[in-house]
């Protein structure tokens, strides 16, 4: 049988390929009858910043039943946190067929770990690193620039396979997959002069948030027609009790990012104060 070297990957670096990607031609026999739970959106609290509500904790879902899917026999990359296999949907939900690519293949995400549990944590944090993100991508407009890029995380599903295997689903990302920093404040130099835009953005949530968080572990893939299309990012909140999530370090992550973050010139444009101290 084939073995696969799952080694541990640097923590600072991107998610590591196990195979080449044109070597995942074997797929499992389809399995029918899966549920897609499928997030209802939060409503609006008053009196309550947005972002608090979003990472409440209270995210209800609505499930589409009888979907079927086959998954790639082997992963065909391995993040921090959970391994990626290809997937594919035959009828595929409405709202994730404008973000597939000509080969319509999806990502089903597992835990590494045993232990992990697939919960609704990571949906929470897809659904703020969106909301901000557009709220980034507007502000950025007005200040054009060549480096000026739209930004959007995917969206993000939980597929149940069987009774107790949950999975994270996600379009499959075209691309060149690039990390721009992670969630400890490290920093891939070789992209900061090209992509100025992503730190800017990890600075932008804090402010935005008004020091409630702090978004990071920026990764994904980016066109100069599309902009920057990104997945799996960790946010560090301050609250002890909001977001109970490994990668969420809170005001130790926060401050290890502003402690390696230069400020660039879509910070200055922005108005984001720098900060030698934030916590």
């Amino acid at each position: 049988s084939r073995h696969l070297d799952l080694h541990t990957a640097d923590k600072a670096a991107g998610p590591e390929l196990l195979l080449p990607l044109d070597r995942f031609s074997d797929y499992s026999p389809e399995r029918s009858n899966i549920d897609i739970l499928v997030p209802q959106s939060q409503p609006k609290i008053e009196g309550t910043h947005p972002l608090k509500a979003l990472l409440a904790g209270d995210i209800r879902c609505a499930t589409e039943a009888g979907r079927t899917i086959s998954l790639s026999t082997l992963p065909f990359a391995r993040g921090e946190v959970r391994y990626a296999f290809f997937c594919k949907i035959r009828q595929p939900p409405d709202y994730f067929k404008s973000w597939v690519g000509k080969d319509k293949r999806w990502v089903a995400k597992l835990p590494i770990r045993t232990t992990t549990k697939v919960d609704l944590a990571q949906i929470q944090i897809q659904t703020v690193a969106r909301f901000i993100a557009a709220e980034f991508t507007a502000r950025v407009a007005s200040y054009p620039s060549p480096l000026d890029r739209p930004m959007a995380f995917v969206p993000m599903r939980i597929m149940k396979v069987g009774k107790d295997h949950m999975w994270l689903l996600e379009p499959y990302l075209d691309g060149d997959y690039m990390k721009f920093n992670n969630n400890n404040g490290a920093v891939m130099r070789e992209h900061i002069e090209d992509h100025p835009a992503p730190q800017a953005f990890t600075h932008f949530s804090y402010e935005y948030s008004a020091g409630y968080l702090l978004i990071s572990d920026i990764q994904g893939v980016f066109s100069d027609r599309s902009g920057y299309i990104l997945t799996d990012p960790a946010i560090h909140t301050m609250s002890p009790d909001a977001l109970p999530d490994c990668t969420n370090l809170r005001g130790r992550g926060v401050a290890a990012f502003f402690k390696t973050h230069e400020c660039n010139e879509i910070c200055l444009r922005l108005g984001l104060r720098p900060r030698t101290n934030a916590v």
